[in-house]
C-alpha cells in the first residue's frame, strides 16, 4: 500500500474499512468537481426568483438562513450526490414550506407498483360503504373513480366513508370524489402564484377573489396556464353525472396530505362532509420539476392553494370535525354513520 500521498482521514478510513488494496495517485483535495456548483446555484436563483408561489418568502429570516447554508456547502460540492445533500442539510436546518426538494439521478428512483395503492370499495352493512383512496396518482384513477361512484350510486349507499388516511395527494384525478358528490356549483379555493405579486404586495382579498372568475373543468394543462398567466386561478365545481347524496365521512391523519388535503377541506367547507381524524399534513403547494442541469431538477412549489375565504392550509393543515387516532378513525366514522353523538 502507498501511504506517501495519503491525508490521515483517509488513513483512518482504511483502517476502519479494511481498504489494504487502496492506492492514491493524486492528492484527495486535487479531485475535480463533477460540474460547476457556482453555475448551478445561480441557476437555482434565476428558477427562484421568478417561479417561486411567494416572492415575499426570499425576503424572510428561514430563507436566508436556508440560501445561506445551501450555498456555501453546495458550491463546494465534489458530485451530484454531494450537491443534493448540500441543499437537504440546508432545508432541514431551516422552516420553509412543502414540496422543495433536489433530484438527481442518484435518488429518482421509479416507485415500484403496490397492490396497496389502488382504491378499493368496499359494502360493509346494507347503507354504509367505505370508499378507500390509498393516493391521488395512481394511473387510471379517475376512471376508476368514477366508477366506484356509479356502483355506490347504483346501490343505494346512504352513508359514504371516504378513506384518506396515509393519502400524500397527486392530481386532478381527485375530482370525481368532488363532482360525484356535489348538490349544486361551488367554490373550491384558489391558487396563487408568483404571477400575483407583479401587481400586488399581498396576498387577495377575499373582495378579489370572489371577482374572479372560477374555471370548472379539471385540464391541468389549460388551468396551469391560466394560473401563469394571471397568477390567481379561481376553481370550482359542478355536479356531474349519477351523485351520491348521502352522508359523507372523511377519514384523514398526518400523512393526508396535499390534493388529499384539498378535497378533504373542500367537502369540509362546504359542510357536504364530517371530517374523522387527526389534523392533516399541512403541506399544500402546487409544485413542478424544473431543471436545475443535466441530472439534477428542481422540484418547487410555484402555487399556494387557499379555501374561498382566503384561509391558507400549507403549514396548518385540516382540522377534523371529530377527533379520533389513526387506528380508531374508522370504527368513529361507522359509529357515526348509525347516529351515535360521539364515538
Amino acid at each position: 500500500m502507498k501511504k506517501g500521498n495519503l491525508g490521515p482521514a483517509i488513513l483512518a478510513l482504511c483502517v476502519l474499512s479494511s481498504c489494504a488494496h487502496y492506492e492514491a495517485s493524486e492528492p484527495v483535495d486535487a479531485i475535480e468537481p463533477q460540474r460547476d456548483y457556482a453555475a448551478v446555484l445561480s441557476t437555482f436563483d434565476q428558477i427562484v426568483g421568478q417561479a417561486l408561489f411567494d416572492p415575499r418568502v426570499l425576503d424572510s429570516p428561514e430563507w436566508q438562513s436556508f440560501r445561506g447554508k445551501f450555498g456555501r456547502d453546495g458550491a463546494v460540492a465534489v458530485n451530484d450526490t454531494e450537491f443534493r445533500q448540500a441543499f437537504e442539510n440546508a432545508r432541514k436546518s431551516s422552516s420553509l414550506f412543502s414540496h422543495f426538494e433536489v433530484w438527481t439521478k442518484s435518488n429518482a428512483t421509479t416507485k415500484p407498483a403496490d397492490a396497496d395503492a389502488t382504491i378499493a370499495f368496499e359494502l360493509i352493512s346494507d347503507d354504509i360503504g367505505v370508499l378507500k383512496i390509498p393516493s391521488f396518482d395512481e394511473p387510471g384513477l379517475y376512471v376508476n373513480l368514477d366508477a366506484s361512484f356509479d356502483e355506490i350510486v347504483q346501490l343505494g349507499v346512504a352513508n359514504l366513508i371516504v378513506d384518506l388516511r396515509g393519502n400524500p395527494g397527486g392530481t386532478f384525478a381527485a375530482w370525481p370524489v368532488l363532482d360525484r358528490t356535489a348538490k349544486d356549483e361551488y367554490r373550491i379555493g384558489q391558487l396563487v402564484a408568483n404571477r400575483w405579486y407583479s401587481n400586488n404586495s399581498d396576498a387577495p382579498s377575499v373582495s378579489q377573489i370572489m371577482a374572479a372568475e372560477p374555471q370548472t373543468a379539471p385540464d391541468p394543462a389549460a388551468l396551469g396556464q391560466d394560473l401563469m398567466d394571471d397568477g390567481l386561478l379561481a376553481l370550482a365545481v359542478k355536479p356531474r353525472g349519477a351523485r351520491f347524496t348521502g352522508k359523507i365521512y372523511v377519514l384523514i391523519d398526518q400523512e393526508t396530505a396535499s390534493t388529499s388535503e384539498i378535497v378533504a377541506s373542500t367537502l369540509q367547507y362546504n359542510s357536504l362532509a364530517t371530517i374523522v381524524g387527526t389534523r392533516s399534513a399541512g403541506e399544500v403547494l402546487n409544485a413542478e420539476p424544473m431543471p436545475l442541469a443535466e441530472g439534477i431538477t428542481l422540484l418547487l412549489p410555484v402555487a399556494d392553494f387557499m379555501l374561498p375565504d382566503g384561509t391558507r392550509l400549507e403549514g396548518s393543515g385540516v382540522l377534523p370535525d371529530v377527533a379520533a387516532s389513526q387506528a380508531e378513525a374508522l370504527s368513529c366514522a361507522i359509529r357515526l354513520s348509525q347516529g351515535h353523538q360521539d364515538c
